[in-house]
């Protein structure tokens, strides 16, 4: 219950702040009145994803994301007879479109490589040893290119 609280709306309070998933949902009470007064319940500050969610929360998501589906690409790759053969390639290929995708809008947007979430960065290229970081600075280098080349 309280991992679809924290995911879903501004359920848990605890002292002064909200603790939620969507920055509309979250952050300390005093700076949320104040947001909700101007008739916003953002707070696009921190650099985030659409000003929906930090990037410190959509890489440690990222994470989890990332680590469920190398887990099962391994499992089903590695045992021959598994009941569903297909669902390493489907993994497989979520896994290298989430990689592009990341990549291609982080380049294309004029971020920073995988917005300065490094220890996130670390963790996935150690969990899909390297595949995952080789699509991603790739789309990212082709989305900086895009995005340089147009301006020029």
């Amino acid at each position: 219950m309280a991992i679809t609280a924290y995911f879903l709306g501004s359920y848990i309070k605890i002292g002064d702040r909200i603790w939620a998933f969507h920055l509309r949902d979250g952050g300390p009470l005093e700076k949320r009145a104040r947001n909700v007064a101007r008739g916003s319940n953002f707070d696009t500050s921190a650099g985030d994803y659409g000003g929906a969610v930090t990037a410190v929360k959509f890489w440690w998501l990222t994470v989890v994301g990332v680590a469920i589906c190398s887990i099962n690409v391994a499992f089903h790759f590695v045992k021959e007879n598994a009941e569903k053969p297909w669902l390493w390639v489907a993994l497989s290929a979520v896994l290298v479109f989430l990689a592009i995708g990341l990549g291609y809008g982080d380049g294309a947007t004029g971020n920073s490589i995988a917005r300065r979430q490094y220890a996130q960065f670390t963790i996935i290229t150690v969990i899909t040893p390297g595949v995952f970081t080789v699509i991603y600075l790739l789309s990212f280098a082709i989305g900086r290119r895009l995005v340089v080349g147009s301006k020029a």
